[in-house]
């Protein structure tokens, strides 16, 4: 078994903390799903919608500056430093309205069944309420995730650039985990904060009693709420201010149709096994994230490859069969090789047992089966998320489609779907 060593030395870092964020968001899951004051604001709705549908953008994003930074460094007259950050900095301008766009949206149309009641004219205020709170929560998590995911990119391209490391090892991973931690939990504390807040300012209208709290808690909430605001206010400021802001293409349309489609599947399917076996509902989010971190390190090596390619020999379509022996020059290799998946299957066992530790620490109540058969079955997914990102590739280059903002979202959605198959089909023949 071939392994690049250099390799994992450069995912294990990034990754360990990607598994620590996950994990991190797993325990936040647990403890806060069952809570009075977040079941009413569509919760589960929105975070399914924004950790999917939402954060693809932010991750194409991620995917397209690393790949434009590595194609740089390799240029014969390479940019300074300075222009890449500057670079990075303009296109996450656009990326942060975009994505904040589709979190109030994401926001509303949680709310379908408020809408509906509105326009039979039934509970008007109590539903414009519940409309107007839940776009806000989504707002201000929206903001809080792109604002994570703008700081990343910039700290992990400048910190690639000054130690000469491959930012593909390092900043997909990273965004992956932080971004959906960040996000998780700041819709948990602004979902329960806005509705404290209307149910003292409304609770004729809400139905509850007011609920006490401290005045300094009242106080806090104010001032992060303001802070988000000024923080946006001040990117708008400065997205109208900047000449010649990078026209990114953030995501294909049919393809981000496509992964929410197969999202609200994998969210629908999440939901309803977790009624049955709550364990199911706590597991399955970490191994997807796992599995879809790991992924995104061989998808962004990809996307960089073909970006080279095709900047250097003018081609819209670049073929990646497998070949060990063909490389770009002496920087950039095909990825899609051996060596790659052994590195893969490597880098996914030792996350493995990692996260099984943790699991039998922090949960001790878990079946040990489910921790065994998370710990095999997470080299298994692994392995078929190999294929099926070369199968993607293939079809699309067939098709002559871009596959730099194509794959991000489909991949990331079809992980969610076959972790999930993959861990209920083995629980359900294992331990009927």
């Amino acid at each position: 078994m071939v392994i690049d060593i250099k390799e994992m030395r450069e995912l294990m870092p990034s990754l360990s903390i990607s598994l620590c964020g996950l994990f991190l968001m797993t325990m936040t899951l647990h403890a806060h799903l069952g809570g009075e004051y977040i079941k009413p604001m569509h919760y589960l709705f929105i975070l399914n919608s924004m950790l999917c549908f939402k954060n693809n953008i932010e991750l194409n994003y991620a995917d397209l500056m690393s790949s434009t930074v590595k194609r740089s460094r390799l240029n014969r007259t390479p940019m300074s430093t300075i222009s890449l950050i500057e670079y990075v900095f303009d296109s996450g301008l656009n990326m942060f309205f975009v994505s904040i766009g589709f979190s109030i949206l994401i926001g509303i149309c949680s709310n379908y069944k408020n809408i509906l009641d509105i326009l039979l004219i039934s509970d008007i205020k109590k539903n414009l309420l519940f409309i107007i709170s839940t776009s806000a929560a989504a707002f201000f998590a929206g903001a809080c995730s792109c604002i994570c995911t703008f700081m990343c990119v910039v700290f992990c391209i400048f910190i690639s650039i000054c130690f000469n490391f491959d930012s593909d090892n390092i900043l997909l991973p990273i965004i992956a985990s932080l971004s959906d931690y960040i996000c998780t939990i700041s819709l948990i504390y602004f979902s329960e904060s806005i509705y404290v807040q209307i149910s003292n300012a409304y609770p004729a209208i809400i139905g509850n009693t007011s609920i006490f709290l401290p005045k300094f808690y009242y106080q806090v909430f104010i001032t992060n709420s303001l802070l988000i605001g000024l923080i946006v206010m001040l990117l708008r400021v400065l997205y109208t201010q900047v000449e010649h802001i990078p026209k990114l293409k953030l995501f294909g349309s049919w393809s981000l149709g496509l992964a929410f489609t197969i999202t609200m599947v994998a969210g629908h399917l999440i939901n309803t096994l977790s009624l049955f076996n709550p364990w199911m509902g706590c597991v399955i989010p970490l191994f997807n994230g796992i599995a879809g971190s790991v992924i995104l390190i061989y998808v962004g090596k990809v996307t960089t490859y073909i970006s080279a390619q095709e900047g250097e020999d003018n081609a819209d379509v670049i073929s990646i069969s497998s070949g060990d022996n063909i490389k770009l020059d002496k920087y950039i290799e095909n990825p899609n090789n051996v060596r790659t998946l052994y590195t893969l299957i490597f880098t996914a066992t030792c996350l493995a047992l990692f996260a099984c530790c943790l699991l039998r620490i922090f949960f001790t109540a878990i079946p040990t089966m489910y921790v065994l058969l998370f710990g095999v079955l997470l080299n298994v997914e692994i392995i078929l998320l190999y294929y099926i990102t070369n199968i993607v590739v293939f079809i699309l280059q067939s098709l002559n489609m871009d596959v730099s903002y194509n794959i991000v979202p489909i991949l990331n959605a079809v992980s969610d779907l076959l972790g999930i198959c993959v861990m209920y089909s083995a629980m359900y023949f294992i331990m009927p």
